[in-house]
């Protein structure tokens, strides 16, 4: 401790006077507490510090955590926006119109063909949310494509007839 009260000292960050000061409080509490008082108060203060550095590591195990999940959900949608972005039909407006739940249990519609209508119903379409930068909100996709999307997001999946699918409703 005489170490750092000279560093301190000599960075003028406390006068003569404290540092005498501070080291006359240190031996009256050294006699007072005795060497069982000091053990005792060494103990208790590398029990804090231990106790510190299980919370700290605590912590960084949880941030970590927080990080990987913030991760995988960005190679999430990542994936989704691929597979989304590269099959989507664009093709396929028409006279007729589809219905279709969406999230927030919206009634929208998309206005297909009656050849998309027949892919839809029977399943070998599927309608999901279309990632940013398409020209639509939603976007009709083959089969396949709505699976994998299925896999990766259900909620994404917004109407897929048919076995193991989502959705529900034609119009």
């Amino acid at each position: 401790m005489g170490s750092l009260k000279d560093q301190l000292r000599k960075a003028n960050l406390i006068s003569k006077k404290k540092a005498k000061q501070l080291a006359h409080e240190q031996r009256v509490k050294r006699k007072k507490l005795g060497k069982d008082g000091l053990e005792a108060e060494q103990q208790k203060l590398e029990e804090q510090r231990k106790l510190e550095r299980q919370k700290e590591r605590q912590r960084a195990r949880e941030r970590e955590a927080a990080q990987r999940r913030e991760r995988e959900e960005r190679e999430a949608r990542a994936r989704l926006h691929d597979l989304v972005k590269n099959a989507y039909i664009s093709k396929c407006g028409g006279p007729r119109r589809f219905f279709f739940v969406t999230r927030d249990r919206k009634l929208p519609f998309l206005e297909v063909s009656d050849d998309m209508g027949r892919k839809l119903e029977s399943g070998r379409c599927g309608i999901v949310e279309a990632p940013l930068g398409l020209a639509s909100e939603f976007a009709i996709v083959p089969r396949d494509v709505a699976e994998k999307v299925w896999a990766i997001d259900r909620k994404a999946v917004l109407f897929l007839n048919g076995q193991g699918g989502a959705g529900s409703g034609a119009g």
